[in-house]
């Protein structure tokens, strides 16, 4: 890491703390609020499909079928992958892809665009939590099919060679000779299923809390500029906010939030990639191909069926809603504070080395 970015990290980690340590209250009732989201809506719909989904990985039917692999232009592995990040959600399509790169199966380039096109919301939340936020599991439905079409015009984009003819060559010094995933029994999988999916539940929960505080501060300090932080951060809040909208313009809302799915979910993307020396650059691009694509097929389908959300979803606290525009100041202060001191500590650390 250059000198500049840390410095850029360390301010907006400091920055990040005097927030949260001016604000207790308010930082409390937004971590509240997404826990509650969480236990109620989010991993309800979430934990079974990955739970399912890692069982048929670990029982060693990760390979598509052949005409599947042929259609998506990838080997019968990357298909599997492709179809496990589909089922489970977030982020198991590129944890799939950085293990086929391990493996030796993918290239870097191939395993980074495989982890770009299976990273999705699972069609649990497309049917259950954001069905239920418009009152109308049809328009989860539609979304869903709209995401498979586009991610599988991105497939054939990014894999032009025919696939499952053979497997890429790995790259010299990057993984070990290539083989097929081994099958496990099966009570012993079911038992790690079961702990990936759980720990992967925990792991997107923590998540989604941390990322609605830093939005319930950052729109108490800047309240003008609130659903963009929604938009950027965190899409499950930024899906519910577009419901109680209410609206074409709701609508399209959602639609953009959950085709990008925001920094929380890039971040959960890109760790699985960082480990495995990936960049998570093509996910991103993905992301924000679907989120355009997404906020036109949201406003057509309201347009051509509208849509009566329910009752007007609980994004986050009232405090965060109604936030007083003196906040300005204060998180003006903060942030000049938060630079001079990192560097000074910055400063420091030079001048003992």
């Amino acid at each position: 890491m250059s000198k500049a970015s840390r410095l850029t990290a360390v301010s907006a980690a400091l920055l990040l703390l005097a927030a949260f340590l001016r604000f207790p209250s308010l930082t409390s009732a937004a971590v509240r609020d997404a826990m509650d989201f969480a236990a109620r809506r989010l991993i309800p719909a979430l934990f079974p499909a990955m739970a399912a989904a890692s069982l048929l990985l670990r029982l060693g039917r990760g390979r598509a079928p052949k005409f599947v692999s042929k259609i998506l232009r990838l080997p019968r592995e990357g298909a599997g992958a492709l179809l496990l990040g589909w089922a489970a959600g977030f982020p198991a399509g590129a944890a799939a892809a950085a293990a086929l790169k391990r493996d030796g199966i993918l290239k870097s380039r191939d395993a980074e665009r495989l982890a770009a096109v299976s990273s999705a919301p699972s069609p649990a939340f497309f049917i259950a939590a954001l069905g239920g936020m418009w009152n109308c599991p049809a328009f989860g439905c539609f979304l869903f099919a709209l995401h498979a079409l586009t991610m599988l015009l991105l497939c054939r984009a990014f894999f032009r060679g025919e696939g499952g003819s053979r497997r890429p060559a790995c790259e010299p010094r990057s993984c070990a000779p290539a083989s097929a995933p081994k099958a496990e029994s099966f009570f012993p999988a079911l038992s790690r299923a079961v702990s990936d999916a759980g720990t992967a539940c925990v792991s997107v929960a923590a998540s989604v809390v941390f990322f609605r505080a830093l939005c319930a501060v950052l729109s108490r300090l800047f309240p003008a500029l609130s659903p963009l932080f929604l938009l950027t951060f965190e899409f499950s809040a930024a899906t519910a906010h577009g419901a109680s909208l209410g609206g074409a313009g709701g609508a399209l809302f959602s639609g953009f939030a959950v085709g990008f799915s925001g920094l929380a979910v890039l971040a959960q993307i890109a760790r699985p990639l960082s480990e495995a020396n990936l960049s998570a650059r093509p996910a991103l691009a993905a992301r924000l191909i679907c989120g355009a694509v997404f906020s036109l097929g949201s406003a057509a389908f309201f347009l051509l069926h509208p849509l009566a959300p329910a009752a007007p979803a609980h994004v986050l606290s009232d405090a965060a809603r109604f936030a007083p525009r003196r906040g300005l100041l204060p998180g003006a202060v903060m942030l000049a504070v938060s630079l001079a001191a990192a560097i000074l500590s910055s400063g420091s650390r030079k001048t003992q080395k």
